[in-house]
């Protein structure tokens, strides 16, 4: 048999034997053999770069910006990232994303609640308390946990989030400074109020919609 043929022939069956035990265990860093699945290993001499591992980087407003098949699903629960910017508005997936740091994708339950959870063994920064003062106008809730109302005119309205809201979340209107009452969508579950009466304060809170009612806010105090 040719020569060539056959050396060939053992390149290709060491291969063969040789890729199922590469595809299991890798090393990086180091030649030893690698005691987990992925084994990173800091170098023992200098190596002109430091050392460390490097998480993908990202900004909050990136994150929320991908699309198709870029948007983490189940497949990829537990896959880790580092925000390096978390300017905006973190809400719905990226909710829990308010400073810098690393965060690992939870995709357990239903797709309603996956979430980018901070990672690591401290706790996460708390999120702002965001206020918006002098509201004479309409006004649509975003990110707002106080809101102030100096409501002078009838017919304007204070419109509540209803898309990605975490159940619990609590919305503190005053509305001391108001001298008319301003209405409120979507309606509480509590069916009797519609309004926000002036000269009263009073906390919204949200509960899901269990009995499909069309609303998911209501009123726990005041009014």
């Amino acid at each position: 048999m040719n020569r060539k043929i056959i050396k060939n022939a053992l390149i290709m069956a060491t291969m063969v034997l040789f890729v199922p035990m590469a595809a299991a265990q890798v090393t990086i860093g180091g030649v030893q053999t690698p005691d987990a699945t992925l084994h990173v290993v800091a170098p023992t001499t200098p190596t002109g770069v430091p050392i460390g591992v490097i998480a993908p980087q990202i900004t909050l407003a990136n994150l929320q910006g991908l699309t198709g098949a870029y948007i983490h699903g189940a497949a990829q629960h537990g896959a880790i990232i580092f925000v390096s910017d978390a300017a905006g508005t973190p809400a719905g997936r990226t909710e829990l994303i308010t400073a810098v740091g690393y965060y690992w994708f939870d995709a357990t339950g239903a797709e309603a609640a996956w979430r980018w959870r901070p990672f690591g063994g401290g706790a996460a920064e708390p999120a702002p308390f965001v206020t918006a003062f002098n509201i004479t106008g309409n006004f649509t809730v975003t990110n707002q946990d106080y809101i102030e109302l100096n409501i002078a005119q009838t017919g304007f309205t204070l419109t509540l989030p209803t898309e990605n809201v975490p159940l619990g979340r609590r919305i503190y209107v005053c509305s001391g400074n108001s001298a008319v009452d301003m209405n409120v969508i979507p309606a509480p579950r509590t069916g009797s109020i519609t309004a926000i009466w002036a000269g009263w304060s009073g906390t919204f809170v949200y509960v899901g919609d269990p009995d499909g009612t069309g609303s998911g806010w209501n009123i726990v105090t005041g009014f």
